[in-house]
């Protein structure tokens, strides 16, 4: 009996010992980048049991594209203490970014900028891999709902997305997208597994996906544009105001291109989609009923055109609108996006122009 017991205890030990040993190995994922289809480059994560993340990362795209390697030090909170990348940006220029983060004081430097600032925070850094997008999504899930500060500045919030669970050839995983909004325009969307890490990013022109899961790239992309139809369409109904009365800005700045000048102390009446008036604000009558926004110190733009825009992701088009931006020109994906069945292929892009003496507000765009 007691040589039974001895036997199993000996056992049970062993289990132990060798679960623990696959518990500390270090975990590599290898994953395929491809662009417009096509095998255009790779990236290989590994996560050691201490924290830290290695990760290499590399594509072509017409002779340019990026080469870097980067080093991720990570405490129990999610936050990176220490950041390291190295090697090439897309355009073949060094990189050299280097970021550490001691009893709450952060400092970096690379080959664009230097500083430094107290308060835990996360560094979301210039060249890194696509791997930190994962760790920052960690980061905000542990801050449970509240808002992370980000170094050089800002701040992010998480929010989910969708779910699912993939299979392929007989394999099952369940993966998660995640919207981080306050780091672009529109929600910066990344895929993570259920142990926290980096899954992958879908595209029509660009993605990075694990090797031998490359063919759910559609299914993930779908979902996102549906996630992301569903999100802005909540928006919509909970943000978007609708006055009844006309609407004041006063004493504002205003450029006026034709004298690329900037007129100082000016209101101005909107009504409907009319501006009924403009001019100093010593001098435009203000309807009695109207919604005054006080305007000191600001300047009022008509809307903004930006001349050169890439890129699939029809939110970004509504994160530009939203900033300002009412025409975004230039390759709208080059051909690769079916605009016409996206949710901002069937809203009209409008930039408006102050024009002629009845303020007739003109229509620019779709």
């Amino acid at each position: 009996m007691l040589r039974r017991l001895i036997d199993s205890i000996v056992f049970a030990v062993c289990v132990s010992v060798s679960l623990f040993a696959a518990d500390s190995a270090p975990k590599t994922i290898h994953y395929t980048i491809r662009m417009a289809g096509n095998v255009a480059g790779s990236e290989v994560d590994t996560y050691f049991p201490d924290g830290h993340v290695e990760s290499a990362f590399e594509f072509n795209d017409r002779g340019r594209g990026p080469k870097v390697t980067a080093r991720y030090e990570v405490r129990p909170d999610g936050m990176v203490v220490r950041t390291s990348v190295t090697g090439n940006d897309y355009l073949k220029a060094p990189v050299d970014e280097q970021f550490s983060l001691v009893s709450d004081h952060a400092q970096w430097k690379s080959t664009s900028e230097k500083g430094e600032a107290n308060g835990a925070g996360f560094y979301s850094s210039l060249n890194g891999t696509p791997v930190e997008a994962g760790l920052m999504a960690t980061a905000l899930l542990k801050a449970k709902g509240k808002s992370v500060k980000l170094f050089p500045a800002g701040e992010a919030k998480i929010e989910k997305l969708t779910d699912l669970v993939l299979e392929n050839g007989g394999r099952k995983v369940h993966v998660t997208a995640y919207g981080i909004t306050g780091i672009s325009f529109a929600p910066a969307k990344v895929w993570l597994d259920d142990d926290g890490r980096f899954f992958g990013s879908p595209g029509k022109w660009f993605s990075v996906l694990p090797d031998g899961w490359e063919s759910v790239n559609d299914q993930l992309y779908q979902l996102e544009l549906k996630a992301t139809d569903e999100r802005y369409t909540r928006l919509a109904k909970t943000l978007a105001q609708h006055p009844g009365r006309p609407v004041v800005f006063e004493h504002v700045n205003v450029f006026d291109s034709p004298t690329a000048t900037m007129l100082r102390d000016q209101t101005i009446v909107v009504e409907g989609d009319r501006i009924r008036a403009a001019g100093k604000a010593a001098e435009v009558r203000v309807p009695g009923d109207a919604r005054r926004v006080d305007g000191r110190g600001k300047t009022l733009l008509p809307g903004l055109f930006d001349m050169h825009a890439h890129g699939c992701d029809h939110s970004s088009r509504h994160g530009q609108r939203h900033a300002g931006i009412r025409t975004p020109a230039g390759s709208l994906g080059e051909g690769r996006c079916d605009w016409s069945a996206s949710l901002e292929g069937r809203i009209h892009r409008w930039a408006w122009e102050v024009s002629g003496a009845d303020g007739d507000l003109r229509r620019y765009g779709r």
